[in-house]
């Protein structure tokens, strides 16, 4: 990872191992690069592949300030590799592959240039067969204030003198000391020595296995120890010793982390520990990593640490007892932080190793926590340290602590179902304040709408709820803001809801979070714009990275920028989107390409676009531009298929209505009809007429001498009764209804075909509606009557389809006597109908009338 900062003065970073960070493409460095800066103050190449330090490479580097080359293979210095360096006050070399005792690999003299140092590391290198400590490493460095290095089996460090100065000395820490720590210091009486670390570094095996308690009469002004990392010391027996050492000296930090009891866990602190502590006024205590189970002190801990202002526990064994170790704390006043992180069982016996096992959340009870801390505690760290007991909280009473919290730590732990409520009481104040409310990672499922009540007088300017993978299902079911919504009379200010796997919110979830001003949601499912946030008007920090979210609606970036001209800026972060560049996103990659100058777009470099390829914010300009082009003609394009797919359906409705245009007239002449109150007949017998002529105003002289003579007159024995038109309809009636009226009052409509029929509309009309009423009806009505002959390819498409599936009569020449009875025989037979209605004319009766009472020839 390798980064360039600065203008006048120039800082390099470049550290390829850094936290496991290794970039595709680039590889670590293998010398320290050509022609550096001469204005660079900061050089950062620890955690590469170094193997050698040559005379040119920092020539010309004379305002660096600090060189850090810690974590290579550096294996060898040439000897005025620093002669330019006279200003430098910061060098690491440890943990590298140096022989100091190797005068090819580690030149005497090589650090006589530095004249300005002020700390120097060189430990985790070899010390090989050196029986003294070099004595050119401390020469010549008067400003130096730090020093690590390993240290030489039964050698003292180097006695002042003349070329030794080392009056600014106050920290010195020894690595790999074997076997004993004590002979070390005996030159160093004069010197004002504050800070001493003795450690076993994992570059080396040599364990520290003693501390001569006479070490500390010449360390007189000692206020720190830290004898951390030796595994082989023992709390029990070397670190108690060392303590009733101390009695009445300076210290006042005491660092005793992972030492342990020898090779195994401590169990229970004894009381001997205390007891040494007491005459110890100490300030800090850092017994971290030592897998102790229990304090044993018999009183609270006021009584042996009156000072105490941090105490560290972490990384032990005190599972099942933090509450109770944090209930011995409460009369220590002047504590400021508590750790107890990540905390584990003692290990277990089989049995109870079973029983664990197999525990199932029903039978865990509720449980009420109350907790006694003292009165000024600042910091409360409990991340992954309380036990399973704790399945259900409810009441949680926190009782002490100040004013002003900035921190309680109850991450990492399992809190499936918190019911609350939260209390602070019994304090001097009336008001409580908590900086930062940590509960991420807790495994919640479940929080009630009571946890923060609102007569608390309690105020929560931060909550981190992020990690609890089973609240998104909580988060969406709540259509009301309940859930949090307490959370206004806290007057929480930041809110972290990450990684709860939320894909959705309803609009009102953030109703009642009216002080909110930053929301962090990253890691979530979200594929919309979550509405609800549009009540946070007082928003200044928006973290939407790592979701679904394809793009962001007007209504949205408005609202964006709404708070930032309100509220003096807003930072937006929504990297790591599969955001897409189409074109009805393309108001949103304009405003991203023009955002307000109050509305700060972070992690940019994380802002990608997707469609096929991948797109990074740095191209949005061309992005919009192509867009722009592209989307006009995709609108036209959009247009004109609309526009044809609208014709396509205009023309096949104008087809479909030409081809059912007299079943269309049909219903509408029937409803008008039916609105006027007439009925329909339902049987044969209740026809009024036997048959409807439809026929043109030509054929009349037939119509009346031959059909109504054999039909009706005095030619037949059994009459039938005819709707005639010129004679049967009523003036003022409309004639598609007049027509529809004797369709229906008939049982049979007989069509006199002709060439005039044929061209007139309204005998087309009569034949179209008699065919339809036909198909309504379920039965044929239609007898065709051909008077004359007539070609096929006068016939119009209707016309030749009722030829094909209907027998015509045909009315022979006058001279064939024989084949005219029978045309008036069948066509009897056909319209005959006995047990028929008696004639009761109601569509009216014009008589001795020679004209149509419609005009036929249109």
């Amino acid at each position: 990872m390798c980064f360039c900062n600065g203008s006048a003065e120039v800082e390099i970073v470049c550290r390829y191992k850094y936290f496991g960070c290794k970039h595709a493409g680039q590889e670590p460095l293998k010398r320290i690069p050509a022609n550096l800066p001469e204005r660079l103050v900061l050089l950062n190449f620890d955690s590469n592949d170094i193997a050698t330090i040559t005379s040119s490479d920092f020539k010309g580097c004379g305002q660096l300030r600090s060189l850090l080359l810690s974590n290579n293979m550096i294996a060898a210095i040439a000897g005025d590799a620093f002669s330019d360096l006279t200003n430098l006050q910061y060098l690491h070399l440890h943990y590298n592959r140096l022989y100091l005792n190797d005068t090819e690999s580690f030149p005497v003299g090589v650090l006589d240039p530095v004249t300005s140092l002020v700390s120097l590391k060189l430990q985790c290198n070899t010390v090989g067969n050196l029986s003294t400590y070099r004595k050119d490493i401390f020469q010549n460095k008067t400003s130096l204030r730090s020093i690590a290095l390993d240290s030489v089996d039964g050698a003292r460090l180097p006695k002042p003198d003349d070329t030794i100065e080392l009056n600014k000395l106050d920290a010195v820490s020894l690595y790999n000391i074997v076997p004993e720590l004590g002979g070390q210091f005996d030159y160093w009486d004069n010197l004002t020595i504050r800070k001493l670390g003795a450690h076993t570094s994992g570059c080396n095996n040599k364990p520290l296995t003693k501390i001569d308690t006479k070490i500390f009469r010449h360390l007189p002004d000692l206020e720190q120890l830290d004898i951390s990392n030796n595994p082989n010391l023992s709390l029990n027996h070397t670190v108690l010793n060392v303590l009733k050492a101390l009695n009445g000296s300076k210290v006042r930090k005491l660092y005793l982390m992972n030492i342990g009891n020898g090779t195994h866990d401590i169990g229970k602190l004894p009381d001997e520990i205390f007891v040494s502590l007491k005459f110890i006024n100490l300030t800090e205590l850092y017994l971290d990593g030592n897998g102790i189970g229990d304090l044993q002190a018999r009183d609270d801990l006021s009584s042996y640490l009156p000072h105490l202002e941090v105490l560290s526990l972490s990384y032990n064994r005190l599972f099942d007892n933090v509450i109770n170790v944090l209930n011995r704390t409460a009369n220590l006043t002047k504590l400021r932080m508590i750790n107890m992180n990540r905390q584990t069982r003692p290990f277990p016996e089989s049995d109870d190793l079973n029983k664990l096992l197999n525990l199932r959340a029903s039978e865990i009870p509720d449980t009420s926590t109350s907790v006694d801390i003292p009165s000024n505690l600042n910091e409360l760290h409990l991340a992954d340290a309380i036990g399973y007991s704790y399945f259900t909280l409810s009441n949680i009473t926190i009782t002490g602590g100040s004013q002003n919290m900035s921190l309680i730590d109850l991450s990492c732990n399992s809190f499936p179902y918190i019911k609350g409520p939260l209390i602070l009481r019994n304090s001097p104040y009336l008001s409580r304040q908590i900086e930062r409310l940590n509960f991420s990672d807790c495994r919640i499922k479940y929080i009630c709408k009571t946890l923060f009540p609102p007569d608390a007088n309690l105020t929560i300017v931060s909550l981190d709820l992020s990690g609890n993978t089973r609240l998104g299902h909580l988060f969406e079911s709540d259509v009301k803001g309940e859930i949090l919504g307490n959370l206004n009379h806290t007057g929480i200010q930041i809110l972290n809801i990450s990684a709860t796997y939320t894909s959705y919110l309803h609009s009102s979830f953030f109703k009642y979070l009216t002080t909110l001003r930053e929301l962090v949601l990253n890691n979530n499912e979200l594929v919309h714009w979550p509405e609800c946030i549009n009540h946070l008007n007082g928003l200044t920090d928006l973290d939407l990275s790592v979701n679904k979210l394809l793009f962001l609606p007007d209504y949205a970036t408005s609202f964006i920028s709404r708070c930032g001209a309100e509220n003096g800026v807003i930072r937006l972060d929504i990297s790591d989107n599969p955001l897409l560049d189409e074109c009805d996103r393309l108001s949103f990659l304009q405003w991203l390409n023009h955002c307000p100058e109050t509305v700060v777009l972070k992690n940019k470099a994380g802002v990608i676009f997707f469609t096929g390829v991948e797109k990074n914010i740095s191209e949005l300009h061309n992005i919009i531009q192509f867009l722009q082009i592209n989307c006009k003609s995709e609108i036209w394009a959009k247009v004109t298929a609309w526009m044809s797919a609208c014709m396509v359906v205009v023309v096949y409705l104008a087809v479909l209505v030409h081809r059912n245009r007299w079943s269309i007239k049909y219903f509408f002449v029937e409803l008008s009809r039916r609105r006027k109150g007439y009925e329909s007949q339902t049987n044969d017998e209740d026809f009024e007429y036997d048959a409807f002529v439809a026929y043109h105003k030509d054929s009349l002289t037939w119509l009346v001498q031959e059909m109504v003579e054999h039909l009706e007159g005095r030619l037949t024995v059994e009459p039938l009764r005819l709707c005639l038109h010129h004679r049967d309809w009523l003036p003022g009636i409309p004639i598609e209804e007049n027509v529809l009226s004797s369709i229906k009052k008939s049982r049979r409509t007989v069509i006199l075909l002709t060439r005039s029929f044929l061209r007139s509309n309204w005998c087309d009309f009569e034949f179209q509606m008699a065919r339809i009423h036909g198909f309504d009806e379920g039965h044929e009505v239609l007898v065709v009557v051909q008077l004359e002959e007539i070609p096929v390819n006068e016939l119009n498409r209707t016309l030749l389809k009722v030829r094909k599936t209907h027998t015509w009569l045909e009315w022979p020449t006058p001279d064939d006597a024989e084949a005219v009875d029978a045309f008036w025989e069948r066509l009897k037979r056909t319209l005959n109908r006995r047990n028929r209605k008696p004639a009761k004319c109601t569509c009216g009766r014009i008589v001795n009338s020679s004209t149509d009472s419609r005009d036929k020839t249109d």
